[in-house]
Parts: C-alpha cells; sequence; structure tokens
C-alpha cells in the first residue's frame, strides 16, 4: 500500500476560500490544503470528503475484502477443492466465481487499486 498520513482526518476553515485537511491530532503541516475561488460550498465540500478519504478507503476494502471471503466460502463448500494451500489458491483465482467477483465488484476493487497504487 503506498503510504500516506493516518487517518482520520478532519477539514477545518482557514480563511473564507481556504481550508485545510489535517491528521487528528493535527499537525503542523497539513495533509492537504483545499481553496479556489468562486463557490465557498464546492470548496468545503471538497475539503471534507478528502477529510474522508481514510475512512471510505478502509470501510470500501472491508467490504469488498468481506464479499470475497463470502464468496470464497461458498465456493469452498460447493466445490470442496483438493490440494494444499497454494492449490486450493490456484483453483479460486481460476474458477467462475472468482472471476464473477472480479466483475461484479470492479468498480470498488478499481477505487481500491487506484487509492493505494505507487506513482
Amino acid at each position: 500500500m503506498s503510504a500516506h498520513s493516518k487517518g482520520p482526518w478532519i477539514a477545518t476553515q482557514e480563511f473564507a476560500n481556504r481550508w485545510r485537511v489535517d491528521q487528528v491530532p493535527a499537525t503542523y503541516y497539513p495533509v492537504a490544503a483545499v481553496y479556489g475561488h468562486g463557490d465557498l460550498s464546492v470548496i468545503e465540500a471538497n475539503a471534507r470528503l478528502l477529510s474522508a478519504a481514510p475512512d471510505l478507503l478502509a470501510a470500501l476494502k472491508g467490504r469488498v475484502k468481506n464479499e470475497e471471503q463470502r464468496i470464497f466460502e461458498d465456493w469452498l463448500h460447493d466445490k470442496t477443492p483438493s490440494g494444499d494451500v497454494e492449490q486450493v489458491q490456484d483453483q479460486w483465482e481460476r474458477s467462475s466465481e472468482y472471476l464473477d467477483f472480479h466483475d461484479a465488484w470492479a468498480v470498488e476493487i478499481s477505487a481500491i487499486f487506484k487509492a493505494e497504487r505507487k506513482i
């Protein structure tokens, strides 16, 4: 996973058109500054969305992991694969159930990848 400042994060208004996103407790340097000209409610909404990022990522990863585990357990019960752990893992990853899971959860898996990839 790419490194990021530990959550939770909080958004606070510094000036009319500038918000800062900090770790909790706040450090000297903010995680991010969100500012702009124009609609101040958009600036605030962007800052609040950014401050929710660690919580959103954790929740999404938990949902995807739990759903994959549930589908895997159903597959394991139905197919009763044989072999050692690595062979069973290989059979699972080649199964139609695994591929269906990845198709059904492609948007969520892609969002997690986007958040965690190293550039």
